[in-house]
């Protein structure tokens, strides 16, 4: 009985929370319909991450060109709520790490001296509870070594024992009361990161706006934007996903004419609504480059990976995410980034390869003759 009243106890405190935080953002946003309505829900906490009309409000002020100073409601409020520790809350303001870090990281490269404070309250507020919870400590992972004996056979014993190899993933954390710029890469890197872990409950329409981020990112500034698909062509040269029965010449012969339906909703120039939506206007030369270290492109190539390679992944979200890791390569290749070009060109194959294979299972389909169904004569008698 004690475990049932505090587990209601914990629900009914969610619930008030939740209202208390929509009553809030009522105040920000106005007295729209949908509040009214999420207010009114028994599960609030969990509604507030799938209304859609919510999502297009905030996003919509988000991308306002006078959003993110130091006196913006909707970020002080985007602030609080992540305060608040509870998890639904803290996955929906998560939800709009795309658009935030897609507004900030441009106007950022475009102005530096112009105050954004409110969008880095909002980054801060993440970057600080991930210190508080790693308490000092890196991330490492144990590296298996060669050098010692199998697994699977008995070891021997001795009194110079081979080191274990440590690789280190992620250094300490350190405390931050503001975004300086030396410290801007780590603290969007852990905002992508903390994303990057709810991924998997987080709705379609950010996982979309992350890759359209990724690509405008990649792309902003630079003069190559015109021979991207050229370029990303050179990391399939020699990989076994240009062999085979199919093609990739084929392939891009079937995303141009629309033969195969899968495919053109997974080619690079997707026309779909779904997409469309949550395009930014891509900016090209004139535009200064965002600066993308190695601290932003590793979670931000996670997401990318599992965007493309996902078994739930729809086509549309393939195809935005394969868009993003061809330009990232092409950056990658003229900044001359190993660990990026290394990752983004595994990916592009892996990409390649799952394109061929569905191509090659269409096209048997579509080959093979469908069985005729026996004919029923019908005799008087």
């Amino acid at each position: 009985m004690e475990s049932s009243s505090s587990s209601e106890k914990t629900w009914w405190g969610g619930m008030a929370q939740a209202r208390t935080r929509i009553q809030a953002l009522a105040d920000v946003l106005g007295p729209f319909q949908f509040l009214q309505t999420l207010e009114a829900s028994e599960t609030p906490n969990k509604d507030l991450l799938r209304d859609e009309a919510l999502a297009e409000a905030i996003r919509s002020r988000l991308l306002d060109p006078q959003s993110g100073r130091g006196d913006d409601n909707l970020c002080n409020w985007l602030f609080d709520t992540y305060q608040t520790g509870d998890p639904d809350l803290q996955t929906l303001v998560l939800g709009f790490v795309p658009t935030i870090c897609g507004a900030y990281l441009p106007r950022v490269a475009r102005k530096p001296e112009e105050p954004l404070g409110g969008f880095e309250a909002v980054l801060l507020a993440l970057y600080t509870v991930e210190c508080k919870d790693r308490d000092g400590r890196a991330i490492v992972v144990n590296i298996p070594n060669l050098s010692q004996p199998s697994l699977y056979t008995p070891r021997v014993l001795s009194s110079n024992p081979t080191p274990m190899h440590v690789g280190l993933v992620s250094a300490p954390l350190e405390p931050q009361n503001e975004v300086k710029s030396t410290k801007r890469a780590i603290i969007v890197g852990i905002a992508l990161e903390l994303f990057l872990r709810k991924i998997a409950v987080m709705p379609a329409r950010s996982k979309i706006e992350l890759c359209v981020c990724a690509r405008q990112w990649a792309m902003q500034g630079c003069s190559w934007v015109g021979q991207v698909d050229e370029i990303a062509e050179l990391a399939l040269v020699g990989s076994g996903a240009s062999k085979g029965s199919v093609s990739g010449k084929q392939i891009t012969e079937a995303d141009r004419s629309g033969g195969a339906s899968l495919l053109n909703a997974h080619s690079l120039h997707i026309s779909s609504p779904e997409v469309e939506r949550w395009r930014f206007g891509l900016e090209h030369e004139g535009e200064s480059r965002v600066h993308l270290p190695l601290q932003i492109l590793r979670p931000l190539l996670k997401i990318l990976a599992h965007c493309l390679m996902a078994p739930m992944s729809f086509v549309e979200l393939k195809a935005v995410a394969s868009a993003a890791t061809k330009a990232l390569y092409a950056r990658a290749t003229h900044e001359l980034i190993p660990e990026a070009i290394l990752s983004t060109r595994s990916l592009l194959r892996l990409d390649q390869a799952a394109k061929m294979a569905l191509l090659a299972t269409t096209s048997a389909s579509l080959s093979t003759p469908k069985p005729r169904k026996p004919e029923i004569l019908l005799t008087s008698t």
